[in-house]
Parts: C-alpha cells; structure tokens; sequence
C-alpha cells in the first residue's frame, strides 16, 4: 500500500508520530494531503517539478484580487491545480466568503477516486480555508 510522509498543514514541516519516528499517511489521507500540497505549491515556481510547471495552483494570485472577484475565481483555480491529478475526479468546488472574516474563503472540494479501469469511486469531500492578502 502507497504511503506519504505526513506534513502538517499549518506549518509545512514534517509530522513526528507518538513512537518519535516520521508520522506516514496511508488511504484516502494521502490523497487529501495530495490535493492540499498540491493547493499550497505557487504553479511553476518548485524547481523540481517533474511536470514541467504543472504542479502547484495559482491561489496566490487570489490575494491580489477584490473579495468578491476572488471568491469567484478560486473554485476554477482550484478545479485547474487538480486536472493533473489522474486518480481523482474533481466534481465540484464551492467557495463562500467566512462569516468572522471576510479575508478567508471556506473551501469544500468533492471529488471521487479513479480506478485504473476508468470507474469512480464514491465522492469524497475536503473542506479547507483560503486566507486572502489584506
């Protein structure tokens, strides 16, 4: 079974387990630290990329754009950073402002896992937040 290194969100860094060795995730927390790496990666600026700029998302450039314009435009961003992705099936994105603060938007991205086969899978959703620059 495929396993990742677990990387804490809020940091960036690597996660210790309780037996003070590297935290692993498997199944379907893999794939959501995938999605949620792939979000936090500025598109074509890590220089290892083997996709040759694919890896990543433009979520950066929201920041720079008026609340209401960046609400708009952060599901298509988002839906664009996971088409690479070809075990899951992004079915839809929705972003709505945060009700305490106007600067975040609350992100939930249904999507299903991809069989070699071709089938999907059942949906699956992840809920995030986007903090605008402000």
């Amino acid at each position: 079974m495929a396993f990742d290194l677990a990387i804490d969100y809020n940091t960036g860094d690597f996660k210790v387990a309780p037996n003070k060795d590297l935290e692993r995730r498997i199944g379907e927390s893999t794939v959501e630290q995938r999605i949620r790496v792939r979000l936090r990666i500025f598109q074509g600026e890590w220089a290892l990329d083997p996709t040759g700029g694919q890896l990543g998302s433009r979520l950066h450039d929201m920041s720079r754009l008026p609340n209401w314009r960046a609400q708009q435009e952060t599901g298509l961003v988002i839906q664009e950073a996971l088409e690479p992705m070809d075990d899951i099936k992004v079915q839809d994105v929705k972003v709505t402002v945060n009700a305490k603060d106007q600067r975040v938007l609350d992100v939930v991205i249904a999507y299903a896992h991809v069989e070699p086969s071709g089938q999907q899978g059942d949906t699956v959703e992840l809920t995030t937040s986007i903090t605008l620059g402000g």
